[in-house]
């Protein structure tokens, strides 16, 4: 994991660190929930924001340069840097202090259960799991859970009371999260939120769950996820949904309680869909939904919308097909 001192040994050198240089980082937040002594980020800060990174101390602050006059108050208890694009400098300080085997940890194989494990797992005794799997550090399996054999767990991942991790998936690894910014070259931006999975929810073969990038990937109780299904970072899937086969989340969508995600849909960025909806079969989600929608189509509509649709495109036919004799 980070080596918080060597972190903040790099800090103390920037020579763009301005404001109350008396801080000890001990952790990562993002700026829509700031914990003091915390390394954050915000790229297009809300007054909202703002007002609770002025609450927070000991904080080091990465904020847009335009905004340098407004922030006296988050400057007297942190210091900040001012960027032209703070995800990037966020991205490029994380990156040179860690490295790839910081953020994964060492696997050690296990006598016992013939599978590689990381250092401070907890494994409940009534957990299972089987050979040739792999948990990552800071883990943790509650009562009842079950891996199975070539399931990957990365660091930090949860897995709740009964719930099934099936063959081969990968549940934690590092989602596709970069930092980009014009005329530099992409930087990795680490992913360390890890992934909380409920109690009695199961996540099918060769599925991919990506690590949340600050705060965890998060799917609820009772939550079926099926075969050769990607979910991207901070997703949150909601109780008792229901994900289908080939379907794509992308990063930072919800999905509502008991919601169906039907074979080969996609959800596009930071998309909401909302309780008891129906996304069918290879529908390509483009806006949030209300609870209750029934969406198909590319770009996906109502059903109503395209029963109307077809039911129009007919009479079109009928008439032209009538003036044609």
């Amino acid at each position: 994991m980070i080596d918080w001192q060597q972190l903040n040994n790099h800090l103390n050198r920037l020579l763009d660190l301005e404001g109350n240089r008396n801080f000890s980082i001990d952790r990562i937040s993002a700026s829509n929930r700031p914990a003091n002594n915390s390394l954050i980020f915000a790229s297009d800060p809300k007054d909202d924001t703002l007002s609770a990174l002025a609450s927070v101390n000991g904080c080091v602050v990465i904020l847009p340069a335009q905004l340098r006059e407004q922030l006296s108050a988050v400057a007297k208890t942190n210091a900040l840097i001012f960027a032209d694009d703070p995800r990037y400098r966020f991205a490029e300080i994380l990156n040179a202090v860690v490295t790839t085997m910081d953020l994964r940890g060492r696997l050690v194989y296990d006598e016992v259960r013939h599978a590689h494990i990381g250092s401070n797992v907890m494994i409940d005794s009534t957990a299972t799991v089987e050979p040739g799997a792999s948990i990552g550090s800071n883990s943790r399996l509650e009562a009842g859970a079950y891996v199975m054999t070539g399931a990957r767990l990365g660091p930090n991942v949860t897995v709740g009371r009964n719930s099934v991790i099936k063959e081969n998936c990968v549940v934690g690894g590092w989602g596709y999260g970069y930092a980009i910014s014009p005329g530099k070259h992409p930087l990795r931006l680490p992913h360390l939120g890890g992934v909380v999975i409920g109690e009695n929810c199961e996540v099918g073969s060769f599925t991919t769950v990506c690590s949340g990038t600050i705060e965890p990937t998060i799917i609820k109780d009772y939550a079926k996820i099926d075969d050769h299904v990607h979910i991207a970072h901070n997703v949150i899937i909601e109780e008792a949904a229901m994900v289908v086969a080939c379907a794509e989340v992308s990063g930072s969508v919800r999905v509502g309680k008991r919601s169906w995600l039907g074979p080969n849909c996609a959800i596009i960025d930071r998309i909401t869909i909302g309780d008891d909806c129906v996304v069918g079969m290879g529908a390509v989600v483009l806006k949030s939904l209300p609870d209750g929608s029934v969406v198909a189509g590319n770009p996906a509509k109502p059903t109503s919308d395209l029963k109307r649709q077809s039911e129009l495109l007919k009479r079109f036919e009928a008439h032209l097909d009538s003036h044609a004799r």
